[in-house]
């Protein structure tokens, strides 16, 4: 990570992903990412982002980014600053991974 990419990464995450299936149904996620990783805070999505990923959900949509891992994939769940979001997209952005985070809203 730059020096100064990796001073707007100032908060930590950790992620869960589902096991596989097995007999037709998906177990509850389970750590995936367990030592805590550097990511962006948590920001509310644009509008050119939110027209990026197709984002029509009545949830609350967000993102964030990191440059410390690359194993995050859309349906894994991930814990920000100790709330949980759900992660539904996923992609490069410069040296950056982009990650696009929900949580109902109210939550």
């Amino acid at each position: 990570m730059s020096a100064s990419a990796g001073k707007l990464a100032t908060t930590t995450a950790t992620t869960k992903r589902s096991p596989a299936k097995a007999g037709g149904k998906v177990g509850p996620r389970v750590a995936h990412i367990a030592t805590p990783f550097a990511v962006v805070p948590v920001m509310p999505v644009s509008p050119e982002v939110a027209e990026k990923y197709r984002l029509r959900s009545p949830r609350e949509s967000y993102i964030t980014y990191t440059q410390a891992v690359t194993d995050i994939i859309e349906g894994d769940g991930i814990t920000i600053a100790s709330v949980e979001y759900e992660v539904v997209g996923v992609a490069p952005w410069h040296t950056f991974l982009e990650i696009i985070i929900e949580k109902a809203s109210g939550t």
